[in-house]
């Protein structure tokens, strides 16, 4: 059982969108 993988492009993925978000916000 490895879901080591999957769990952190999955975190990974999360705070790319995150951090597109911020970075939105603060452009505006």
């Amino acid at each position: 059982m490895r879901t080591f993988p999957v769990m952190e492009s999955l975190s990974l993925s999360v705070k790319k969108s995150f951090l597109s978000r911020v970075r939105c916000s603060f452009k505006k």
